[in-house]
């Protein structure tokens, strides 16, 4: 294969088309994405808890002690926003439903990122939505706002902190009164402002520049540990219908997004978001259905039919919730994929099985809840890593009409010695989710994170229902190759 070209997925072996960017065309718009490693695990985002009926939503926290620097990293895409327009970086987020910036006044927010809060009064473009607003209404009914004319931003935050009963108390519906953000994070983050509506700007490959009115969360109070990430807010990219693909999709684009998130050896390289679609032949692109029924289900849910570690197939149970909709989604903001407790230890056991001898780290296991091995020193300069992590097998999704073949230099975590307080570890990076003993509902949930999503081109299709996956070396660059 050529330099710089991409390497598409396994089904096809004949050259991809002659092209040197493979991500803007007419009916796209494209922007970089940085690789950040934040200080802190952000890998369990409980977007599941969202809804604010959930009875644990004040309690599902993560201890501090199964934190780790080494296993927190973001792709971050820098956007703009308001008139005149102002630029924020912000994480994309598959498994959230709005953007949300950090917005002023500000009660509590991140003193980490070096971007002044978003001033909704200093923008000539902005509206505070109420509660009479259609579009606050709609955002109700999705639990994507709340109407708390009960509670002033600050009540309402506390309220979460404490109990779902003391959230509900704060609901009343006033037609004049501000329509409520208030989002829950699994790592304890919690999120309270107001709905704006303002002008979100992208530049197309041809010149011009899109605008659309969007709304998107107001920040006015952000709680730790977020505001130690540096950054300045989140894109939620859930299907919905004021997500941002969605109210594109209105000005002409295809209802899609796509992403290709590099990996941390592509320095500069964090890889490329597409709205719309990418210039990427269908051809080399494997397609799976997604399930679900449209006007209630937001997460991106497919059927996974089986996995294998290396050339075994390790069988998997039927994977769906009490609707008979499949529970095994994609979600961009967890960085470590998740498995039910059954299907884990039985694929850890797999891949441990297949590797050469390698002590246990019961305490880096413990703390970060992965499956930990101790590097000898023999064997910690990056070239014997290199080598041993090729010992491992890869480990291959088996969806509907589609395959993502995982190499262990994507699953695997190299955990340094001031995480783990003695010698350096290598990690499984797969779990459970955090606490699953507390949400049965949750018991068997499948989340294919970011890390099981790097070099590969992911396409969300909303218009004909599906996700696409090719196997891809990804660049900022719009290249998609080295």
């Amino acid at each position: 294969m050529a330099s710089g070209q991409a390497r598409y997925g396994e089904k096809l072996m004949e050259e991809p088309p002659s092209k040197e960017n493979y991500w803007d065309s007419e009916n796209s718009v494209s922007m970089p994405l940085t690789l950040v490693h934040g200080p802190k695990d952000w890998h369990q985002r409980g977007r599941h808890l969202m809804n604010a009926s959930s009875p644990t939503i004040a309690r599902y926290k993560l201890d501090d002690n199964n934190s780790s620097f080494a296993l927190s990293f973001y792709y971050v895409a820098e956007i703009k926003l308001g008139s005149p327009p102002r630029r924020f970086r912000v994480s994309l987020n598959t498994g959230s439903d709005l953007l949300w910036v950090q917005c002023a006044p500000c009660l509590q927010c991140s003193d980490t990122t070096q971007t002044l809060p978003f001033d909704y009064g200093g923008s000539s473009t902005s509206k505070l939505l109420t509660c009479g607003d259609e579009t606050c209404q709609d955002l109700t009914k999705r639990n994507s706002a709340m109407c708390t004319a009960n509670c002033t931003a600050k009540q309402v935050w506390k309220s979460m902190m404490e109990s779902a009963d003391a959230l509900r108390r704060c609901e009343l519906f006033n037609e004049s009164s501000f329509c409520t953000y208030a989002a829950f994070f699994g790592d304890g983050t919690i999120v309270t402002g107001k709905i704006v509506t303002d002008v979100f700007y992208l530049q197309r490959v041809t010149g011009d520049i899109k605008r659309v009115n969007i709304p998107f969360g107001c920040g006015q109070i952000v709680s730790p540990p977020f505001t130690a990430y540096g950054l300045d807010g989140t894109l939620g990219l859930m299907r919905t219908n004021h997500s941002l693909p969605s109210l594109l999709a209105a000005q002409g684009l295809p209802n899609v997004f796509a992403h290709c998130f590099a990996t941390k050896r592509d320095e500069g390289h964090g890889g490329r978001f597409i709205l719309g679609r990418p210039a990427v032949p269908d051809s080399f692109i494997q397609y799976t259905p997604l399930y679900g029924d449209p006007n209630f289900e937001r997460r991106y849910r497919v059927r996974l039919l089986n996995i294998s570690i290396g050339d075994v197939t390790f069988p998997v149970p039927e994977l769906y919730d009490d609707v008979g909709t499949p529970t095994v989604e994609f979600d961009s903001g967890n960085t470590i994929t998740i498995f039910p407790r059954n299907i884990l230890r039985g694929l850890v056991l797999k891949i441990t099985s297949r590797v050469p001898s390698l002590a246990f780290d019961n305490a880096t296991s413990s703390r970060l809840r992965l499956t930990c091995f101790k590097l000898p020193p023999i064997i910690i300069t990056a070239e014997t890593v290199k080598a041993l992590k090729l010992a491992f097998p890869n480990v291959t999704l088996h969806f509907e009409n589609a395959t993502m073949v995982v190499s262990p230099r994507d699953y695997l975590v190299e955990i340094g010695s001031s995480d783990t307080g003695g010698q350096p570890a290598l990690c499984v990076g797969m779990r459970e989710l955090p606490f699953a003993d507390q949400f049965p509902d949750l018991w068997n949930l499948v989340s294919i994170g970011a890390n099981f999503m790097r070099n590969y081109l992911v396409v969300y299709d909303h218009d004909n229902r599906r996700i696409g996956v090719s196997r891809m070396q990804c660049r900022s660059d719009g290249r998609g190759g080295r």
